[in-house]
């Protein structure tokens, strides 16, 4: 996850569903940190990085530790 950035929006966890704006709107969370929160809840490890050390254009990048079947 890229210290200093945001990805505002809503997850709606019944539904499974995201909404993404380009600025923050009432009722909106930063992503980042939800997704940070999901994972470090579900025994992942989360490491906040300098955006040019992520290495695509992006404001997070992951490794998963399950492959699909």
């Amino acid at each position: 996850m890229a210290l200093d950035r945001h990805q505002w929006g809503q997850f709606d966890p019944e539904g499974n569903t995201v909404t993404v704006h380009e600025e923050k709107q009432p009722e909106d969370e930063d992503l980042l940190a939800l997704a940070a929160l999901y994972t470090l809840a579900n025994g992942g490890t989360v490491y906040a990085v300098a955006p040019e050390a992520i290495p695509v254009a992006s404001s997070a990048a992951a490794i998963f530790r399950f492959s699909e079947a």
